[in-house]
Order: C-alpha cells, then structure tokens, then sequence
C-alpha cells in the first residue's frame, strides 16, 4: 500500500509539474525580455524549469551492496533454565547470556544480530542491530519463565521472521534441551542453519509434583535426581493457612507419597511447598536470603465448587446412554420435543434421537438419526452396509471401531464441498457419522443411524465413543464426582479446554471464547480466581511437568557450524521525487518575490508595476 500511495503521488506531481513547467518557460521569456535584470531572471527560470523537469520525471536511484549474514540468538526461558547450576550460582539463562556475549564479541564488524527469547512462544528482545552492547545488556537482562518451550509456535514465529529479512540468518539455540519435539522444527525453520549451545551441568534437586488432593489425602510425585535416598521437608497449606509440615523420604528417581487430612479438605487453593532437602542444594536463594527460590520446588492445585451440567433428552435414548450420562454433576431433563425459547446457558448439551434439533439451538447437540435442522449438508441416498472410519487420527474416531455396527441399511449424508462438516464413519463412501462447530461456537456430532438395537452398543467402541464426545464437548471439565471439582490444573504457558459459561471470567488468565468453551492460557505458575455466574474459585499453574527433569539433553541434531551462508545482494532505493518537488515549489516562491513581490518593487525603484 505504501508503494502505491507513492506511485499516485508521483504521478500528481508530475502533472502539477508539466503545468507549471510550460507557465514557468513562457513567463521567463517574457520576464528576460521586458527587465533590466533579464539574465539572472531567465538563469531563475531556468533553475524552476529544471526542478520541473525533475519532479516530473520521479527519479529514483538504486543502490546495490552486500548484505552480510545476520546471527539470531534464542535463548531458552522454560522453567528448567533458572536452576542455579553454573558456577557461584549462576543461573542457566545467565550462563546462556554469557555465551551470547561470547559469540557477539566473534561476529564481523557490520554483521547484524538479534537476541530473542523462546519459551511459550517466540518474543524479539532486541536488534537486529550491529550495536553489540546493546545486544549483550538484553541477553543479561532475560530470567526464566514457569512455561516450557513449546516448539511449534517458536518455529513458526522463527521461520516467518527469517522469511520477512533481507539478509541470510544463522540461529544459536542457548538451551538445557527444552524444545518440546527436539528440535527437528528448529532446524527446519532456520533452514539447517541452526548451532546449540547446550547449557547447565548438574542433573538438578529434589522437586515435587502432580499434587492432587482426595477426600483423606493430599497425593503427589517426588522427583529424586540422585542415586540415593533423599529426605525433604514439605510442608502444605490451603490459601495460605498451614496444614500439615511433614519429612519424606524420596527414592532414587520418581516416587508417590501422600499427606494424610485428618479433617477432610475442603475449596480453595492448596499449595505443596519443598522447604529443604538433603541434596546438597543450597534451598535459600531468594533476595532476602530466605525461603524457597529452585524449580520445581512447589506443586498447586485448586479444589472448588462443581458445576452441575444440565442435559436435555430428546426422544428415547438408548438404555447405555442414559446410564453414561446419569452420573454425579449431570442433571437429565427429557420430554418429546426440543422447548421453544431455550437460553444460552440453559442447557450444556442436548441428545436427540429421532428428533430434530431446531436451527441455532444454543447448546451443543448430540443426535442419532435425523441431524439438525441447520445441518450444514443434505440427507443422502439410503445404503446398505458395514460402516468403516475414515480418519482414526480424528478425536472423535480415536480408538474406535465403527464396524461394531455391523451390516445395517441407513439414511447417509451428503456433505458438499466447503462444508464445515467432517466425516467420521461412512458406508461405501457415503457418510454416516459427521462433526462441525457452527458458527457460534457451538459443537454438533449427528449419527445417521441410531446405535440402539445393533451390536454397536454392546462393542467395547460404544462407551469408547461416548468418551470421546465427552471430551469432545467438554463436558467432565468443572464436574466431578460428589459434587466437587477436585482440580483445575493447567500447565503454564500452554492453552487447555476449558467449558465455561457465558458469563465466565478469569483475573490473570489469556482467554479466547468459542462458544460455551474457551481455550484458557497462564502465563506463569500462580493461583488465579475466576467467576461463572454463581460459581466462584480458582485455577491453578504449574511449569509443565517435563521441566523437572532437570539433566542437560543434547539435542540429537545435524549442527549448522559446517553451513557457510553467503552475503546476499541487497538493494537500496532513494526516491527523489519528493525533494525535487520541494525544490519547485522554493524556486516558483522565488520568482514571486523576484517578479511580484517586495524584490520586484525594490529592483524597479518604487515605480509600481512596469507598463
């Protein structure tokens, strides 16, 4: 857009400038002719005339240089880069920032860098610029995150960076072995031109994790990196009130231990903390030379108040279904026909068997039979035959086995090219089985032929399948067992399912609405209160659980040391059109004041304007 604003400004200075070139060239001649100075007014002219000519013709100049190599350092901040394993205590990251400096100081005069930091996703903290101290200030000011390194997004981010530049970049990658998928999207994305820097020494200290709390107990994982017994002191509590301070013993690698509750438990946000341990870690780091500072030294969860799913039956359920869904935290409702008027809120799902839905029904629909009336595809013709899935790689079709229907004879749907649908099950190529969101955000899933009376719903498939939709929909999320939520638990920095209300709302937490669902993101480890209506409570973050395995990984990649990127030829364009017409514009300001103006007046003595 930029460069066709400039071409229609070109192009309207270039007309104003043969306008006033033609007027500048008849009024010189005439000036030269009748004044006594006609020779410094015509050399006026002629400069006028010049600048026309100039800004007429748009010059620009292109200038072509060698572009040098650009180096881009990401350094990892997943939770594992804080461990304090370098020498005096030196963080992993600082140990990284060190080495950026290193490189820095190695790279040829005017070759550009940047520094950027990966953990969540991909952030630029600085450059690209040649300015090495500025670069080496924004490594030694990074720290890391409770997130871990989520390769996919960075490499995304990396690629579409790297493709937008004019120059050849090299990655350093300054990690302990974080990404998540090991790198191959890495080396992809800086196309092979990818060195790591692997980072940290020691396998790392005690650390807990997987705190999960019963109605007797408060369960979790202790890590032990050592190749001996450990013994730590833990202690738990509940939004900040102590409940139990207790000695554990951890053995050799991963352990379950529990801390009994006498009183029984009850919501709020319950907090596991590792206050010492005897490993030979110094487990007083913070600034006031006190407390707990390691990673992986606290586990969270949060036990609130369930929300009750209330569930619309339409028509007559198979006897399977009903039974899956009549279960603690499900509230059934049935009748023979979908009620007019329905909320938004009022209902987390409607079954339908034989029934169909009506247009934009506002609640997610399961329907067997006929599918609903905003379906976006027409019924098909009738088949005869056993169903066969078409993607097991789908979430709805994972794990199950859509010949347990056996050979039956089915209305089918025709799902037209475009169309949000997509098939899951189909009989000789005419599918049976389809799932779509539309586009309020609601979920539908609709099987042509009803399940009940055939073998499907005594296959191991039909509660397989049953589980999928539940996940689908998310509907066990927020209802558990007697009434109580026993955790809501998300990994920091990664995004989790989450089925809220309409009126749902979370203090600190990402979120992005889709319906009755909401993809919910924290940004770091922490406890974070919500709303929903009447219900009220709290989530809990923890640095992803791979973080606490805290041994060094080299990452088993080709290293880019070997590829030599070439300078690339770069161009540089000077667009001179704006200053010519400036110049114009001061020249034909100077012939008023020479011709008209007080100059003129002047030069012909006060004698007024020549006859």
């Amino acid at each position: 857009m930029k460069g066709d604003a400039a071409r229609s400004l070109r192009a309207l200075t270039a007309g104003i400038s043969r306008a006033a070139l033609a007027c500048s060239v008849l009024a010189a001649a005439f000036y030269a002719a009748g004044n006594r100075n006609g020779l410094s007014d015509a050399a006026l002219g002629l400069a006028l005339d010049l600048a026309a000519v100039a800004a007429a013709a748009g010059p620009v100049f292109t200038r072509e240089y060698l572009a040098p190599p650009g180096t881009a350092f990401l350094i990892d901040l997943s939770a594992s880069m804080g461990l304090p394993d370098g020498e005096g205590g030196e963080t992993r990251t600082a140990r990284a920032a060190a080495i950026v400096e290193e490189e820095l100081a190695s790279l040829d005069d005017g070759a550009p860098a940047a520094v950027f930091s990966a953990s969540a996703g991909l952030e630029l903290v600085a450059g690209p610029t040649t300015d090495r101290r500025q670069l080496a200030r924004a490594a030694a000011g990074l720290a890391a995150s409770d997130a871990g390194f989520r390769e996919a997004a960075v490499s995304r981010d990396l690629k579409a960076w790297i493709a937008a530049r004019s120059e050849a970049w090299r990655v350093v990658l300054l990690s302990d072995g974080g990404p998540d998928l090991g790198g191959r999207l890495l080396f992809d994305a800086a196309g092979g031109a990818l060195t790591v820097r692997t980072v940290g020494t020691g396998p790392g200290p005690l650390c807990v994790g997987a705190l999960a709390m019963t109605p007797t107990a408060a369960t979790f994982t202790l890590h032990n990196h050592v190749d001996r017994p450990v013994t730590g002191t833990l202690r738990l509590s509940r939004d900040g009130l102590e409940l139990a301070t207790v000695r554990v013993e951890a053995s050799p690698r991963s352990s379950s231990a529990s801390i009994p509750l006498s009183n029984g438990f009850a919501t709020g946000g319950y907090l596991l903390e590792l206050l010492s341990a005897e490993d030979g870690w110094d487990w007083a780091r913070d600034d006031e030379g006190s407390g707990i500072a390691l990673p992986g030294s606290t586990a969270r969860t949060a036990v609130n108040r369930a929300a009750v799913r209330r569930i619309l039956v339409v028509g007559v359920p198979d006897a399977f279904l009903r039974a899956s869904l009549e279960r603690d935290g499900f509230e059934l409702r049935g009748g023979p026909a979908f009620p007019d008027g329905a909320r938004e809120g009022q209902w987390d799902l409607a079954v339908s068997v034989g029934v169909p839905a009506p247009a934009g029904f506002p609640a997610d629909i399961l329907s067997f039979g006929e599918p609903p009336a905003d379906a976006p595809f027409s019924p098909g013709p009738e088949r005869e035959g056993t169903p066969a899935g078409l993607d097991e790689r789908q979430a709805l079709s994972r794990y199950v086995d859509w010949s347990g229907y056996g050979s039956i004879k089915t209305g089918t749907f025709s799902l037209p090219p475009g169309s949000p649908a997509v098939a899951l099950a189909a009989i000789r190529g005419a599918p049976v089985a389809a799932a779509w969101e539309d586009a309020s955000g609601w979920r539908r899933v609709a099987l042509a032929a009803n399940p009940a009376g055939t073998a499907f719903t005594l296959s191991p498939s039909w509660p397989v399948l049953l589980r999928n939709i539940d996940d689908w929909f998310l509907l066990s999320r927020g209802a558990s067992a007697g009434g109580t939520d026993l955790g809501w638990n998300l990994s920091a920095g990664d995004p989790a399912g989450r089925r809220v209300g309409p009126g749902f709302a979370a203090e600190g937490l990402e979120l992005e609405r889709a319906g009755p669902r909401a993809m919910v993101t924290a940004p770091s480890a922490g406890f974070f209160p919500w709303t929903d209506g009447t219900l009220s409570g709290l989530a809990a973050a923890n640095p992803p659980a791979s973080e606490t395995a805290f041994a060094p990984k080299a990452l088993a990649l080709p290293s880019g040391d070997a590829l030599v990127l070439a300078a690339r030829l770069g161009s540089k364009r000077s667009d001179w059109t704006l200053a010519c017409s400036l110049a114009f514009l001061a020249f034909l300001a100077a012939e008023w004041l020479a011709w008209r103006g007080p100059l003129a007046r002047t030069r012909r003595g006060g004698r007024g304007r020549p006859a």
